[in-house]
Order: structure tokens, then sequence, then C-alpha cells
């Protein structure tokens, strides 16, 4: 059966201008919802920071709002009294997990590495994760386990390095450079 030819109806132009004008104004309100939602956010991630009583809590990163924790100091120490003041010291917290990521940079006179591992990785870097629970106990170990591993004769130069070098040493906090 063929279809029947329907005459179109002429229709008239639809004003579009108040439409327009609703869906500006939504626009606005949920851009200026967004921006105090945001500062909401931020104020309480930094009032969270400020009134921890956690000497490990450091400050919010203001680009990704994250808390980190704060290196301490001692740690550095710590590796100098048991090495001595030419190792390097890195520490990097995690941010998943109450640990940090301990670095110990072995000095090349000191390395015990092959000459393939020299080639291959270029720096001594001795790394362990401790929680910040074991905190000192757990940087003693770690730093005390090396001293153990590069064995007699590298210890006694340690040993004799460390009570001539008063001062020296370098204690990283991010990164090598």
């Amino acid at each position: 059966m063929p279809r029947k030819k329907t005459q179109e109806q002429p229709t008239e132009p639809v004003n579009l201008t108040p439409i327009l004008d609703v869906l500006n104004d939504l626009k606005n309100t949920i851009g200026d919802l967004t921006n105090r939602i945001e500062k909401l956010e931020n104020k309480e991630k930094e009032t969270i920071v400020e009134k921890s009583s956690d000497p490990l809590v450091a400050q919010s990163l203001a680009t990704k709002g994250e808390i980190t924790y704060a290196v301490p100091m001692e740690y550095g120490e710590i590796v100098h009294s048991v090495l001595n003041k030419k190792f390097g010291v890195k520490v990097e917290p995690m941010k998943d997990r109450p640990e940090f990521m301990l670095t110990i940079i072995v000095p090349p006179e000191y390395s015990n590495m092959t000459e393939k591992e020299k080639e291959m990785y270029k720096t001594d870097l001795r790394s362990k994760i401790i929680s910040y629970a074991e905190g000192s106990n757990g940087v003693k170990l770690w730093a005390e386990q090396i001293y153990k591993n590069l064995g007699p004769e590298i210890q006694a130069r340690i040993t004799e390095d460390r009570k001539i070098s008063k001062n020296g040493g370098q204690i990283y906090s991010k990164d090598l450079s």
C-alpha cells in the first residue's frame, strides 16, 4: 500500500533566548558551587594538618592535597654514626602506607660492587622499606646490616674514617641531585 503524502505545517520559529538564559544561570551556579566545595575541602585538609599532634605529619601539599610525612634529621645522624659522614641518606615517605623507603648511598671507595655491577648501576644504593613504628631502630639496624655486608677490610676503613672526619656527608630528602 502506497504511503500518503502529508502536508507539512509551517512552524513558527521558537524563541530560544529564555532557555539559553536559564542554562547560562545554571552553568554559573554549578561553577560557583564547585569553587566553594574545593575551598572547603582544601581548608579541611589544612586544618587536619595544623591540628595534628603527630610529629611526623608535615604539611598538606598545595597541588595534590595529600598529607606527607616529615623526615626526621636523626635518621641521617644515625647512619653517619654507624657508618660515617661520607655515606649519603635518602628518605622517601610511602604515600599509601605508614612507611618510608630508606636508601643509604655507599661512596665508591667503600663499595663492594663488582665491575659489572658498577657499569650497570653506576651508584651503590642500599634500600629498605621501614615502618614509622620501627623508626630510629629500623634505620640503625639497616645501617648496621650494610656495615656487616661490606666485609672486614672496608669496615676497618669506615671506622678509621669515622674517627677522622668531623664534617661532610650528605642527607637527601627526595632526590640524589
